[in-house]
């Protein structure tokens, strides 16, 4: 079969069409035969020997895939293996497609989807009524959080660099959108578009940005961020609880 491989890091050149062996699937797993893939920059990260965990070669990319799978149109979470014709994929991380759900919007739901459900809903904990800090709104797992968000009832502050950034984050349901480009005043820009300290917030940078989100949280507040495992190669939500 066809796949795109990595057998050295660097620029978009080292994505090589290649003939590869067919996945063998453990008995976990059935083969997927894939109609679409999704492209994050957590593959971008893996090309160029950025991502937070060490990745060997030769490496497929590709980490959520529509496709067939035992005669059902499926969207599926891949560890890898994504940019081919097919790929072993557990049984646990397929779900059908329902008839109303496009390929183009069931693609990102697997990875991303699934990021912004947990960090939001399952970490983070927001509540109807609530008020909550999403960075970078406008990109996959940000605009999705901001989607959710609103279906629970909650109030997003959406963080964007651009204008047409932050209106895309009104029109899918922030009620304030503050401009991150410049990190120097976003607690104070936070603070002026929630009215006051914020209940949770999501946070996916670090540094500078994390000081400024986390002075924006009401004590015993939340801050729910993603952490590399080390082990897995795979992301964890890590709560954080602010003290008073």
């Amino acid at each position: 079969m066809r796949a795109i491989v990595i057998r050295k890091f660097g620029g978009p050149e080292v994505l090589q069409l290649e003939d590869v062996p067919e996945p063998e699937p453990r008995r976990t797993e059935t083969v997927l035969s894939v109609h679409l893939a999704g492209v994050n920059y957590a593959d971008v990260h893996v090309r160029d020997n950025t991502y937070l965990a060490p990745v060997e070669l030769p490496y497929i990319p590709g980490n959520e895939v529509v496709g067939t799978a035992e005669g059902r149109w499926v969207v599926a979470l891949t560890r890898g293996g994504g940019y081919a014709e097919r790929v072993a994929v557990r049984r646990s991380l397929q779900w059908e497609i329902p008839d109303d759900v496009t390929d183009e919007q069931a693609v990102p739901l697997a990875l991303q989807g699934n990021s912004a459900y947990h960090l939001l809903l399952t970490v983070a904990q927001v509540m109807k009524g609530q008020t909550v800090v999403i960075p970078a709104a406008a990109g996959g797992v940000g605009s999705l959080a901001v989607q959710l968000a609103e279906q629970q009832g909650a109030r997003a502050i959406a963080l964007a660099s651009t204008e047409e950034k932050r209106r895309l984050a009104l029109d899918l349901g922030a009620v304030a959108a503050v401009d991150s480009s410049d990190e120097d005043g976003v607690t104070e820009r936070i603070l002026e578009a929630a009215g006051g300290p914020v209940d949770t917030a999501l946070e996916m940078t670090g540094g500078q940005t994390l000081h400024q989100t986390l002075a924006a949280i009401r004590p015993r507040g939340r801050l729910a961020s993603p952490s590399p495992s080390a082990v897995s190669g795979s992301r964890t939500c890590t709560p954080i609880a602010r003290s008073p």
